[in-house]
């Protein structure tokens, strides 16, 4: 039995998606913030793809077995699972980054 209260995590949830919300409007109004998001979002995405791959990779020439994640309802137990989770990771950031380097306005 978990000693947080349930009102707790669901505190932090709407804390964190008013966040996210907030800092999506105030990208739309002004692009040039849009694209520094975007960089340092694609930024942390890169870093953690990179990491899940490195991961992977390194448990399944050792032995293949990794602990098992539970991440709310996500539960990943095998090495070709962190594989996919950190392919997409590392592509969601390389086009994240490459979206945020894209010319703002019309091409004159």
């Amino acid at each position: 039995m978990s000693s947080i209260p349930q009102y707790s995590f669901e505190l932090t949830n709407f804390v964190l998606g008013f966040s996210a919300g907030m800092i999506v409007a105030i990208a739309f109004l002004r692009p040039r913030i849009g694209q520094i998001v975007a960089r340092a979002i694609g930024t942390i995405l890169l870093m953690f793809g990179v990491g899940l791959l490195s991961w992977a990779v390194f448990a399944i020439s050792t032995d293949g077995a990794i602990a098992a994640i539970e991440y709310g309802s996500i539960l990943v137990e095998d090495a070709s699972e962190v594989i996919g989770w950190g392919a997409g990771a590392f592509f969601g950031g390389i086009v994240a980054l490459w979206l945020s380097f894209q010319r703002l306005g019309a091409r004159d």
